[in-house]
């Protein structure tokens, strides 16, 4: 594997890694309250649906041209 040689500039940009990024927090979110679950106004499954969302939006960012993000040759 190699990386692009552009890859600061993708990982700064690119819509795919910022909503995959809110994923990894909302998940991690989830797994380290457990201990708040009856204060917080979102129920276990609303985590679920709210993480699944953003790491679908990654997906579909990944597959769309972003202005200032050349594809990789």
């Amino acid at each position: 594997m190699q990386l692009r040689p552009d890859w600061r500039r993708v990982l700064a940009h690119a819509w795919s890694i910022r909503l995959w990024a809110i994923a990894i927090l909302v998940q991690a979110v989830d797994v380290a309250l457990p201990w708040f679950r009856e204060s917080l106004p979102i129920s276990d499954q609303a985590f679920g649906i709210v993480t699944l969302a953003f790491a679908m939006g990654g997906i579909v960012a990944r597959l769309v041209p972003q202005k200032g993000i050349t594809p990789c040759q």
